[in-house]
């Protein structure tokens, strides 16, 4: 455990360049919730998370970030007591730029949806699941009213993934504080990559080409790891954090083969937050920091990035990370 410990640290200083991971801020966690029954149960709960960010300024972040806002709902369709369930889930991020009189110039949205299946076994959990992501631009016509360039990007990444956690482990309690991890390991093999890139200008006309070595179409797998720690001041407060390591596995060409694997990048990304939390929701005050090699907006490799933001998120405490 203690060696656990020592990992979680050793993640707070290192770098490393990933794709947008939508799914950075919670982990679908529908086991946490106990069942009183042992039969098998249909549309058991719906739920439902939203969350509202700041981003700080460059250098901690680029151009095109400077609000951020996402929403997602998730539901179980099926449940057998506590130890199989059938869940269904979509999220939406959107971001948006400083670029209008009002502060709030919508940049690009990203859509998620999948299905995750869990599996208990004693304290462990094993979680499967298929997600469809995709990114799209907004407002690209401002481009050309102000530089008299075309600009897009349309990036697609789904995946056959495979998570395994265990049940919270407790590092620390007596009559007034409790400190538990929950260690995670994820496996994604991606099973459609798209990254196409539209950027020319109108007048004179001139063509600009991507030659990016880092694009999400050369994607062939991920693998990751990190911990969620939650320091309980009382029954209704605490505070919470979360930070992981995340490897891509890029191919030397537009093709799935791990035959074809040539190089690994990583994202990093850690969250820390004050929490207050009531029967059902929690409600996170938090910062946080994720350090990207691309950001996904604009069509051209931008180098990295870190992304650090301030915000509110409300998510519901029984069946979530």
């Amino acid at each position: 455990m203690r060696l656990i410990f020592s990992f979680t640290f050793l993640f707070l200083f290192t770098y490393g360049f990933g794709v947008v991971n939508m799914d950075r801020s919670y982990i679908i966690h529908p086991l946490k919730s106990f069942s009183a029954s042992n039969e098998v149960d249909f549309l058991t709960f719906t739920s439902a998370t939203a969350e509202f960010g700041k981003y700080l300024p460059e250098p901690f972040t680029d151009f095109n970030h400077f609000w951020i806002a996402k929403a997602g709902v998730f539901g179980e369709f099926c449940r057998y007591g506590n130890i199989f369930s059938v869940v269904l889930f979509s999220d939406i991020e959107l971001i948006a730029s400083s670029n209008s009189i009002i502060l709030f110039d919508p940049r690009a949205f990203y859509w998620q949806e999948g299905f995750l299946l869990s599996y208990r076994y004693s304290l462990y959990n094993f979680q499967f699941g298929f997600t469809h992501r995709c990114k799209h631009d907004v407002d690209n016509a401002d481009f050309v009213s102000l530089y008299d360039e075309v600009r897009a990007r349309v990036i697609i990444w789904d995946s056959i993934w495979l998570r395994f956690l265990t049940n919270p482990l407790e590092l620390f309690k007596n009559n007034h504080f409790r400190l538990t991890i929950v260690p995670f390991l994820r496996g994604d093999f991606y099973v459609l990559a798209v990254d196409e890139s539209v950027w020319y200008r109108i007048y004179p006309f001139k063509l600009y080409v991507d030659n990016s070595e880092y694009k999400v179409n050369r994607i062939v797998g991920s693998f990751s790891l990190g911990n969620v720690l939650d320091f309980e001041i009382t029954q209704n407060f605490g505070f919470y954090g979360k930070f992981y390591l995340w490897y891509d596995l890029l191919a030397n060409r537009e093709i799935w083969s791990w035959n074809s694997i040539r190089s690994l990048v990583a994202e990093y990304f850690f969250e820390f937050s004050f929490y207050i939390k009531g029967s059902g929701i929690r409600l996170f005050f938090f910062v946080q920091s994720n350090l990207l090699r691309d950001p996904a907006i604009e069509p051209y490799d931008q180098g990295y990035v870190n992304l650090v933001h301030f915000g509110l998120r409300a998510i519901d405490e029984k069946f979530s990370l």
